[in-house]
């Protein structure tokens, strides 16, 4: 969750549970709501301030990470052109980019959704683009970020 100013737009229709739902979880469920309450019921407002701190600071590195990666790949393969599609919100915890490797994607869990979006140099033409996005929840961090750029700068390499 995040405030209004910063939230990207989601697609119509999320291929990965096939409804336009945008609810946390992408879920209706009205069990969750209530699990939701106990788990942050438990802890008091410093403990989860921190957790959802070090979330948030895990995208942040996973961003930056990405944004070095890319760099470094233009730099390899001396292509301007090379773009990842990074894209984060401030304060979210989701990055989103792109990745199209399956075994990666079973690797971690991540989710993969194909999108048209709106090429810059024209606004009328739209472009198929396969976008990849983490979410950094508290068990996650620096050393899961980094794993993951390594491995994706190792499927670079094949």
């Amino acid at each position: 969750m995040t405030r209004r100013g910063f939230q990207l737009q989601p697609p119509a229709k999320v291929g990965y549970i096939g409804s336009p739902d945008t609810t946390l979880g992408g879920s209706r469920s009205g069990l969750a709501p209530i699990l939701t309450w106990d788990y942050y019921s438990r802890m008091s407002y410093t403990e989860n301030m921190m957790k959802a701190l070090k979330c948030e600071n895990a995208s942040k590195y996973f961003e930056e990470r990405l944004i070095q990666l890319q760099k470094r790949l233009r730099e390899k393969f001396k292509a301007d052109k090379i773009d990842l599609w990074i894209a984060r919100s401030k304060m979210s915890l989701t990055v989103r980019f792109h990745m199209d490797n399956p075994e990666l994607t079973y690797k971690y869990p991540i989710d993969n959704e194909r999108m048209y979006v709106k090429t810059k140099e024209e606004e009328s033409v739209y472009q198929e683009r396969s976008y990849s996005h983490v979410f950094f929840m508290h068990s996650a961090g620096h050393a899961v970020a980094d794993q993951l750029i390594k491995d994706l700068l190792d499927a670079c390499k094949k």
